[in-house]
């Protein structure tokens, strides 16, 4: 009798704390890992190559790199890898920054003629060019090219998911207060190298919002204003040929593309 109440105790006692327990922590996703901040303490190796702060990278953020060397070869550079990326100046400690920030901070230092950036695959980063780059998500549409974003949400409300964008693409966003209580659903999506302005006309359409591109601003409002909101811009269309009165003419938004986008023709001077 006495050894059933003791095995009887310990089930239950095992029970208890089997109830009590944590569930065990979902591994992040890449976009998650992406998001991460830490103190970082900088490269000021001048003889670090680009392949030794990824691995570098690489034990910080618990993710894995690869380098595209077909689409460096593109534009003449033959082992990427092997690019020294702290000569002449350092890349300096930063207290509280995203791998994006610092990944972005180190790709600059790449002598590739378009620009070295980097694609987001389901369980490593790609380092890649901004030419292939951009004929894998734009194909032949020259632009505007809005930055893209990366994230992974799970019954986000609305308005958190657009907050997140902002931050990530470090782009205007403006939510209409006429939309507060749609823009409290909750949505789900996994967006990878999303352009922005894609991405946020998606994620409002699941909730019968609309976005609106402005000059450099994205505006998220009901259908309704934005439907009265493009007719006011319809009849602020520029005349192509001011003397022809049938010229219907046309409306020439300032589109911005966020920071780290600008490309100067030959012989401007970027204003």
């Amino acid at each position: 009798m006495r050894r059933a109440i003791v095995a009887l105790s310990v089930v239950v006692g095992l029970t208890v704390l089997s109830s009590a327990a944590p569930a065990p922590k979902q591994p992040l996703s890449v976009p998650q890992k992406l998001a991460q901040a830490i103190k970082f303490s900088g490269i000021d190796d001048p003889k670090i190559t680009l392949s030794e702060a990824l691995e570098k990278l690489s034990k910080l953020y618990d993710i894995d790199f690869d380098i595209n060397e077909r689409a460096f070869k593109f534009e003449n550079i033959q082992e990427p890898g092997k690019t020294e990326i702290a000569s002449p100046d350092p890349i300096p400690a930063m207290r509280n920054a995203r791998l994006s920030t610092i990944l972005r901070k180190v790709l600059s230092r790449v002598p590739a003629p378009s620009g070295a950036t980097y694609l987001v695959r389901s369980d490593h980063i790609e380092i890649t060019t901004t030419t292939f780059q951009a004929a894998e998500i734009w194909g032949k549409y020259t632009g505007p090219h809005l930055p893209l974003v990366n994230a992974t949400l799970e019954k986000c409300p609305l308005s958190d998911a657009v907050r997140e964008l902002a931050e990530q693409s470090e782009f205007n966003i403006v939510l209409d207060n006429r939309a507060a209580e749609q823009a409290k659903s909750t949505i789900n999506a996994r967006l990878l190298n999303t352009p922005l302005d894609t991405a946020l006309r998606l994620l409002a359409d699941t909730v019968d919002l609309r976005a609106v591109h402005l000059d450099n601003v994205l505006y998220v409002t009901t259908k309704e204003n934005a439907a009265a909101l493009e007719a006011r811009l319809e009849k602020e269309k520029t005349p192509t040929n001011p003397l022809d009165d049938n010229d219907a003419g046309e409306y020439k938004p300032r589109k911005g593309t966020g920071p780290g986008n600008l490309v100067i023709a030959p012989g401007g001077n970027g204003m």
